[in-house]
């Protein structure tokens, strides 16, 4: 899904059922690029929107995957969107997610719980 301003969204679909469930994740983040140097130290990664959105989404798509390859029977259609510019309050996903919403049965944002986070740069 084209968007020239603010980067493009990607939304990709599969399944069959007679509900849909909406999985809503975005990939931008806060951070300029360059501000903040990405890093893995021990168990610990260290970068801009690592805590943010970023590791739902993961989780989602290997949860997708996993349905795809272990061939788990699933009644349900998937609509998967990514958003590009949540950090700047979604100037033109909003539109688009309330659009695809509006088919939807259910809705899972990856969005994780406000957490205590350190930003050095």
């Amino acid at each position: 899904m084209e968007e020239e301003k603010y980067g493009n969204h990607l939304k990709f679909e599969f399944g069959e059922g007679d509900e849909t469930i909406l999985i809503l994740s975005h990939f931008d983040t806060v951070w300029e690029p360059g501000d903040l140097e990405f890093k893995i130290e021990g168990d610990r990664a260290y970068g801009p929107g690592i805590l943010d959105m970023k590791g739902g989404l993961v989780q989602a798509i290997w949860a997708i995957k996993a349905i795809k390859e272990l061939n788990i029977p699933f009644s349900k259609n998937i609509v998967y969107l990514f958003t590009s510019e949540e950090e700047i309050s979604s100037p033109t996903s909003r539109y688009v997610i309330e659009e695809i919403a509006e088919d939807c049965d259910y809705a899972l944002v990856t969005e994780p719980p406000v957490v205590r986070t350190i930003a050095e740069s």
